[in-house]
């Protein structure tokens, strides 16, 4: 297979431009680093190499030439002579699914491997973007404030939250917090703590460093994606190519997380913790009108996805928005089953982790 492909990509009159395209970067290198006059080039080199895969969160670290590797062998597999390439969502097979399976997971692997490259994101430097962490220690105290130990400074000020003031006294303050009565609080949603840093912390002894929590949201999302679409495809889109359907769930995984790749802790950690669970809480409500036949199973799912859709408030509550979508979708359930009272009682009971989660926020 690998001779097939080097030979593919030694012949094809597009692919074989990216074979010499490291060896011929790493000549120019050479060359400007060296030659008397071209040596004065070399910074706008280096500033167009920095600018396309430095700053890409995506090409760092030499992960540039996995990538395009594993994109040639994508467009390689996905030609248009393969049979993948006529293939459809209809039927099961071996082959298809093994591809999926890949290509999810590949795209898992991009998205998450470069994350721990900036010290400031990574836990390296202690007390940067670490409030989930501090939080899930508040609550094993006993509380929900965030106790620095500083604070006094703070109260001591006639108006704490006035700038010129804090400037004058020469006090510092700590980014990315709420200050109220004399504590600082988390503004983040607290639903993260309690999925992934309190069972850690409780499980391990240790805390989790931020921006792992994102590489398991992130997973979870893209996971998600893959499952969703091809959910979606089996009941609407039989007929979609599969290859279809595979650029469809890598691009919108890589545009839902990217900038999570980029700086994972805290703001991403809420962002893509969200995703993740809406995500999934609409695979739940879409196998519950669409996929299920018995009613029970039905319920069961829809209270999932419910149970999900809730727990987003407590991480980024625009993202919730998308709950939105239950309204059209239990008018389609309906429509599909004589209305009772022993229905209605049900979707009562589905609907209930709404008000749970919400009384509990």
């Amino acid at each position: 297979m690998f001779d097939r492909i080097k030979g593919w990509v030694e012949s094809h009159p597009i692919a074989k431009c990216f074979y010499p395209i490291k060896r011929m970067f790493d000549r120019i290198k050479g060359w400007m680093e060296s030659h008397p006059i071209a040596k004065w080039f070399y910074p706008i080199w280096y500033l167009s190499t920095i600018s396309l895969f430095w700053f890409s969160p995506f090409t760092d670290n030499g992960y540039i030439w996995l990538y395009l590797g594993i994109a040639v062998l994508f467009f390689f597999v996905c030609r248009p002579n393969s049979a993948i390439y006529h293939a459809t969502m209809e039927g099961d097979s071996w082959a298809k699914s093994f591809f999926a399976i890949f290509l999810c997971l590949t795209t898992v692997a991009f998205c998450v491997l470069p994350m721990n490259r900036l010290s400031i994101w990574n836990g390296e430097e202690p007390g940067h973007r670490n409030q989930y962490e501090l939080m899930a220690e508040a609550i094993l105290d006993g509380r929900i404030h965030l106790d620095y130990g500083d604070e006094d400074a703070l109260a001591e000020l006639e108006n704490p939250y006035d700038p010129n003031e804090r400037e004058d006294k020469g006090v510092q303050y700590h980014w990315d917090h709420a200050y109220y009565d004399g504590h600082y609080y988390m503004y983040f949603g607290i639903v993260p703590v309690f999925l992934l840093f309190l069972p850690y912390r409780l499980l391990t002894g240790a805390a989790l460093t931020t921006f792992h929590a994102t590489q398991v949201f992130v997973a979870l999302a893209i996971i998600g994606i893959f499952v969703l679409f091809r959910l979606l495809a089996d009941l609407f889109f039989k007929k979609m190519p599969f290859c279809l359907y595979l650029a469809l769930s890598v691009a919108f995984s890589a545009m839902s997380v990217w900038y999570s790749t980029a700086e994972p802790a805290l703001y991403c950690t809420a962002i893509t913790s969200a995703i993740a669970l809406q995500i999934w809480s609409l695979y739940f409500f879409v196998r519950a009108v669409w996929h299920e036949e018995n009613e029970n199973r039905a319920i069961l799912f829809a209270a999932i996805g419910a149970l999900l859709g809730a727990l987003v408030f407590g991480c980024r509550p625009p993202i919730a928005l998308a709950n939105l979508l239950v309204i059209p979708m239990l008018i389609v359930f309906l429509k599909k089953r004589t209305i009772t009272w022993r229905l209605i009682g049900k979707l009562a009971l589905a609907a209930l982790p709404y008000l749970l989660v919400g009384c509990a926020l």
